[in-house]
């Protein structure tokens, strides 16, 4: 299972894949981390969910997450939670341990102003 986690300076966690374009790609079963370019892993022309499938990625660490982004993104396999602040080494751990909390609904609504509350780009067929 790998996790994927939008990155600022190697080792801080971003606010939201809407702040950076590079991610850390971690996998949870060998302990690998790499960073990589968000476009690197999801190409145009198929759905998010299932390009983050096939590639076995199966859950996210994010500082903040606009609600629909959440609900395209949550369920159907796929969690993501919500960082312990900005501290990737120290998320990983966490991770690791089982001890990150599932973002919720509630937590989302108050990340309105991420994309000036423009949802209308936020649904798996507009993600092609």
């Amino acid at each position: 299972m790998r996790t994927i986690i939008p990155i600022v300076r190697e080792n801080f966690i971003a606010r939201g894949f809407i702040s950076t374009r590079d991610i850390c790609l971690f996998d949870l079963e060998t302990n690998e981390q790499r960073k990589i370019l968000f476009s690197d892993i999801i190409k145009p022309g198929k759905g998010i969910i299932d390009q983050l499938r096939e590639q076995n990625i199966t859950s996210a660490i994010v500082g903040s997450i606009q609600l629909m982004a959440l609900k395209v993104l949550s369920g159907k396999d796929f969690v993501v939670y919500m960082s312990d602040g900005c501290n990737l080494e120290y998320n990983l751990k966490l991770l690791k341990e089982n001890k990150l909390k599932p973002y919720k609904s509630t937590e989302a609504l108050s990340n309105g102003t991420i994309c000036s509350g423009n949802c209308s780009s936020c649904t798996e067929d507009n993600l092609k």
